[in-house]
């Protein structure tokens, strides 16, 4: 935790979109590296363009959006949507940093928000792209203390980045594959264990989520790396 506050403001607006449905959009930010405060917001008449244009091309921010869709049966619905934006190539890794470490704080107090979206760049906010998570019937992925894959890192807003395969976004990505010498320093060399393999080279669900780390839990730290 990196010690940011959440203003009470936050907490009203995001009852505001929730029960009122009144807003389209809201965005937060960190105010002086200390306090997360409403940014701005966008009436119900604005679409999904109108959120995207509204978020700074070299700042973080987290959003909340009531987000309009036809679900896969065709039927008009909506989701309330937590947004992560953090533009990898125009901000610092210190900005970084400090809206990933504050990022549970706002999240706990938005209860009841089901979809999640992590934004690094512009095509991650294409519309065609977040279609395809809202008619993915999953909620957010909850924050947990489980250990993620023993090659994946923290890396700023994106929560997780798995080397050599591409990371994951907002629940899209492939399971990892692990071969000898994908392991990061300060794990044992050489191919990928029976064990490893198994629970790893299959196909999975995406990285980050509670169900991907759950493999990683029921194993024992000195079976890895052997």
């Amino acid at each position: 935790m990196s010690g940011v506050t959440v203003a009470s403001a936050c907490v009203d607006i995001f009852n505001q979109i929730k029960m009122k449905k009144d807003l389209r959009y809201v965005t937060f930010k960190i105010e002086d590296g200390k306090e997360i405060v409403v940014d701005c917001s966008g009436p119900p008449d604005e679409n999904w363009d109108d959120f995207v244009a509204k978020l700074p091309e070299d700042e973080p921010r987290y959003a909340l959006v009531d987000v309009p869709f036809d679900n896969k049966d065709g039927v008009p619905t909506s989701k309330l949507t937590f947004v992560a934006w953090s533009p990898d190539d125009r901000t610092t890794v210190k900005q970084r940093m400090v809206y990933a470490s504050s990022k549970k704080a706002i999240k706990d107090k938005f209860v009841g928000v089901m979809k999640e979206v992590q934004a690094n760049d512009m095509g991650d906010l294409a519309w065609e792209e977040i279609l395809k998570i809202m008619q993915v019937d999953r909620p957010m992925a909850r924050e947990t203390s489980r250990r993620p894959a023993p090659w994946c890192r923290d890396d700023g807003m994106l929560g997780l980045r798995c080397s050599p395969v591409r990371c994951w976004r907002a629940g899209q990505g492939d399971a990892p594959v692990l071969t000898g010498g994908d392991r990061p320093s300060g794990m044992s060399g050489g191919p990928a264990t029976a064990r490893e393999r198994d629970v790893y080279e299959r196909p999975g669900p995406p990285l980050g989520t509670a169900a991907c780390m759950e493999p990683y839990d029921n194993m024992a730290p000195s079976s890895l790396g052997k």
